[in-house]
């Protein structure tokens, strides 16, 4: 899997890839006209304007997801749906957390990751002298539970807790402190 700046080539299959996963994840959510009106040619048109800002996924070569941002902002993530669990997602996050991007916005109802979470309280913890390739923790997608100055993060845990172990600047990162509640959620090994 390699991640890399879109080529004017791309455009036709990330808007491909677009349309699909727009059919896929928004079927329960949006109205049928709205999602006929979002296929390949109307991504292929928006996308072509926004080429500099893309960042592709791929997978022996061909195209299999794509990142869209601006400035700090996640406009777009998206995966083919068929080929959804092998990375290419995370990926495509980690690259855009390593670029500056800080924020993005979704659907609630159509948020897996809602669906399957857990509230936990946090357990601040001290500065971890182990690396985490040295311990059997996991990773977790964390997030705080306000609206205004919403924050998610990916940290590292055991696969069961009964309360979030957090280090001190992913809690600042966050803006919890001991004994606030999160949003937390597991990611499947095929996730990380």
């Amino acid at each position: 899997m390699r991640i890399r700046r879109a080529r004017s080539e791309d455009v036709s299959a990330i808007a491909r890839i677009a349309a699909e996963s727009y059919r896929h994840a928004f079927a329960a959510i949006l109205e049928p006209r709205a999602l006929q009106a979002r296929g390949t040619v109307f991504f292929r048109r928006r996308l072509r304007r926004m080429r500099t800002r893309l960042r592709v996924a791929t997978l022996r070569g061909r195209v299999v997801g794509f990142s869209l941002t601006t400035r700090r902002h996640l406009d777009m993530l998206f995966v083919a749906p068929r080929l959804t669990g092998r990375g290419a997602g995370l990926r495509l996050l980690r690259d855009v957390e390593r670029r500056g991007v800080r924020t993005l916005e979704c659907f609630r109802d159509n948020v897996h990751a809602i669906r399957q979470s857990a509230v936990l309280a946090v357990e601040l913890g001290e500065e971890d002298p182990v690396p985490d390739s040295l311990t059997d923790d996991i990773v977790w997608l964390v997030a705080n539970r306000r609206f205004a100055d919403f924050r998610a993060i990916l940290a590292h845990a055991p696969a069961r807790v009964d309360r979030f172990p957090l280090l001190p600047y992913a809690a600042a990162q966050l803006g919890v402190g001991d004994g606030d509640t999160v949003r937390a959620v597991p990611l499947a090994p095929r996730d990380r």
